[in-house]
């Protein structure tokens, strides 16, 4: 996958390679016709609970939050906040609202009061669905703005131990999800338009520079990046502590979907105990850390130890060393089955390159499609 550079136009591209999926079609679409492929095969399993999600149950739980959205009145390009763990019905409103035409903005639960009202702000929602615990935070920040919801918050699941007091007005998504509807195995998803302009997502930035930017992606965005979706073997399992409300996050929900890939989620912080503990016990195959919490593996493995299953180990977020990948193939993971590779990519773009090979200060190859140049900031060249 090598990099090509136009000494002209002072530009790197990398390979031209067409998505295998249409970027012209909106991704609910998309999604519900490769989940139809293999209805009986597992598509996440919630590792909290234990409970495991077929690609059918998860189409149909989409199909339905679908149809009572639009039943709803929600229109294309309405805003809804999504603020939530990793639950059993995150990815099933996710993909409802790809279904409807409406836009997903998604926050972290971890936000405090002053990032949540400053983002609600920026894109003015007309209804939240979130764990018991945060929607009392985004109802006060919306009270401090002025800002009524048109419709009623969405209950996504009570977090125990938490002393909130739920309201009879509240909707839960589980019983939205878990009721059947009419002529659900034939629901055709409308089009919603061009998907170039069509927004999918409004998902946050790092927020190392000041509060988290608001950054819209359209439909396409999260369709073309797609080289190749294949249902892999029944052992894949995909492994991301991430929410959704990093692209990363998003994409990784993309790419268990896309790709036939079992996703492994739970709603537990993120530890490397817990890490180790999930690779061992669930045979993950492909799994996506932070560098912090890459290194926090290293320290935490047993040295005679390895993450036997593990047969990718990517790496992203930012900035990550030679030293931090040598160590991970020699410390962490098999030689000879697994290896280590980086990511880089930004919240408006998603990824733009991998470092497939190490070497120092590279972030390697850029990706299919993908067009960089290097432009000095006081000069303007």
């Amino acid at each position: 996958m090598a990099t090509q550079y136009d000494p002209q136009a002072c530009c790197w591209s990398g390979p031209c390679r067409p998505s295998v999926l249409n970027p012209a079609a909106n991704l609910g679409p998309v999604v519900l016709n490769v989940l139809e492929r293999t209805p009986q095969k597992t598509a996440q399993v919630n590792v909290d609970t234990g409970y495991t999600m077929t690609c059918d149950e998860l189409r149909r739980r989409s199909v339905r939050l679908a149809k009572f959205l639009i039943a709803s009145e929600y229109r294309v390009g309405d805003v809804i906040v999504l603020i939530a763990r990793n639950s059993d019905n995150v990815a099933p409103v996710v993909f409802g609202c790809f279904l409807a035409g409406i836009t997903v903005n998604t926050l972290d639960p971890s936000f405090g009061l002053e990032e949540v009202e400053h983002l609600l702000r920026l894109t003015r929602p007309l209804a939240v669905i979130g764990d018991s615990d945060v929607l009392v935070l985004v109802g006060e920040a919306a009270s401090r703005l002025g800002l009524c919801f048109n419709h009623t918050l969405f209950l996504l699941q009570e977090v125990d131990g938490r002393d909130i007091t739920l309201h009879e007005s509240w909707i839960s998504v589980e019983a939205l999800v878990q009721r059947k509807i009419e002529n659900e195995d034939g629901f055709v998803p409308a089009y919603w338009g061009d998907s170039n302009q069509l927004i999918a997502a409004i998902v946050c930035s790092s927020g190392t520079t000041g509060l988290p930017k608001a950054v819209r992606i359209s439909h396409a965005q999260l369709i073309a990046p797609y080289q190749r979706v294949s249902q892999l073997d029944q052992d894949d399992t995909l492994l991301c502590f991430s929410t959704l409300y990093w692209i990363s996050g998003l994409q990784i929900l993309m790419n268990g979907v896309l790709n036939g890939i079992r996703r492994i989620i739970t709603t537990q912080p993120a530890t490397p105990e817990l890490a180790i503990q999930l690779c061992k016990r669930h045979h993950v195959t492909v799994m996506l850390v932070t560098p912090t919490m890459a290194s926090d593996i290293v320290r935490t493995i047993a040295p005679t130890k390895r993450l036997e299953s593990v047969k990718l180990f990517a790496i992203g977020g930012s900035t990550v060393p030679k030293r931090l990948r040598d160590e991970i193939n020699r410390r962490v993971l098999v030689a000879g089955r697994g290896r280590s590779f980086v990511g880089y990519g930004t919240s408006e773009t998603g990824n733009i390159a991998y470092e497939l090979v190490p070497r120092e200060d590279s972030v390697g190859f850029l990706l299919p499609g993908v067009r960089a140049k290097v432009i000095l900031q006081h000069y303007d060249q």
